[in-house]
């Protein structure tokens, strides 16, 4: 479904506007990342048409595709792909066929296991009319199409027309480096302890840290800014299954 690409976040009160949040500007630089934030800033200035940012599980993906949206100006489009294969076939036809008279759309998880090769004969055909049409496309996936067994051979020889840019998932020192962006786009911050803590026990997921921190953020008390050890362990064990 055509939907804004703060729509997830919604919920969480930002110290700074998620346009901000999501500037490619303030994406964390790295070897591992570095590759996928050049070709984001080629694509949003329209070197080319098609770009895939491809990476595991909090690789950041999702984020850059972000920073795409917020960055590629007006009549652009944010499509999560798992939240397109839960719609009706005749609501997702109405909203694919919206987007292909967008100029940019991006799109989200595009390898879904669960979807049908009625899904991706809609996707298919939205790349056709944003190829007629002069739009571009960026997709976000966990595998480069080359090697994404469950696409179709029509769309994966589409995608390859285009650039596959890689991300990795962020080191330690990257990882520290993101969980102290995300607390101070909050406007908190974290005692060293609980960084360590945090910082210990993280699958170096760029998500999870973000979900994370908005739920300390939750569990503070009024007017306070400072998340120490005692808070994190609550939050983590409230949350355990």
């Amino acid at each position: 479904m055509q939907i804004p690409a703060s729509a997830a976040q919604a919920a969480l009160p930002l110290a700074l506007p998620e346009k901000t949040r999501y500037s490619l500007d303030r994406f964390i630089t790295s070897p591992r990342t570095q590759v996928a934030l050049d070709a984001a800033r080629r694509f949003v200035k329209g070197d080319f048409g098609v770009l895939v940012l491809t990476g595991k599980h909090g690789t950041g993906k999702t984020h850059l595709l972000k920073g795409i949206y917020h960055g590629a100006g007006k009549n652009c489009v944010f499509l999560s792909a798992a939240a397109l294969v839960k719609l009706d076939h005749g609501t997702r036809g109405r909203v694919l066929s919206d987007a292909g008279r967008a100029r940019t759309v991006c799109l989200d998880d595009l390898d879904q296991m669960e979807a049908d090769d009625g899904f991706y004969q809609r996707i298919y055909t939205l790349f056709n009319a944003l190829t007629a049409s002069g739009g571009r496309l960026a997709v976000a996936m966990r595998a480069s199409p080359a090697k994404a067994t469950q696409l179709p051979a029509y769309l994966t020889s589409r995608l390859l027309t285009g650039m596959v840019a890689p991300l990795q998932r962020p080191d330690g020192e990257e990882q520290k480096a993101i969980l102290q962006k995300l607390a101070a786009d909050r406007a908190i911050t974290l005692t060293p302890r609980a960084a360590a803590f945090i910082l210990a026990r993280s699958h170096r997921s760029v998500g999870e840290l973000a979900a994370l921190i908005g739920r300390l953020e939750h569990a503070l008390p009024a007017g306070a800014k400072r998340i120490g050890l005692q808070l994190i362990r609550q939050v983590i064990h409230l949350n355990r299954p």
